[in-house]
C-alpha cells in the first residue's frame, strides 16, 4: 500500500450518484439506447444523441423510469415537457 506524501499531486473527481437508468430507442435508426441519469440531470432530461448515428432524439422522463422518487419530483413542481421547452429556448 502507498502512502502519499504532502507534495505529491492527486486528483479529485467529483462523484454523483446514479439514480436512474433509462432505455430509449433512437427516432431515426430504431437503437436501443440506455441512458444514467442523476437526479438533477434527470430533472432536465428532454432527449439524448444516439450511441449508434449520433441523431438526436426529444425524449421525456416517465413515472415509470423513477417511480421511487417520482412523487418528490412532483412534489417539486416538475413538469418534464415544460422542463424541455425552456431548456429549447434558452439553447435559442
Amino acid at each position: 500500500m502507498k502512502r502519499k506524501t504532502a507534495n505529491q499531486n492527486h486528483f479529485v473527481v467529483p462523484r454523483e450518484v446514479l439514480v436512474v437508468e433509462v432505455e430509449r430507442r433512437c427516432q431515426a435508426c430504431q437503437a436501443r439506447n440506455f441512458i444514467g441519469l442523476t437526479k438533477d440531470e434527470a430533472r432536465e432530461f428532454c432527449g439524448f444523441k444516439c450511441e449508434r448515428c449520433e441523431a438526436w432524439s426529444e425524449a421525456f422522463l416517465l413515472e415509470r423510469d423513477a417511480p421511487e422518487w417520482w412523487e418528490e419530483l412532483q412534489s417539486e413542481g416538475f413538469d418534464a415537457q415544460l422542463s424541455c421547452d425552456i431548456a429549447h429556448d434558452k439553447s435559442h
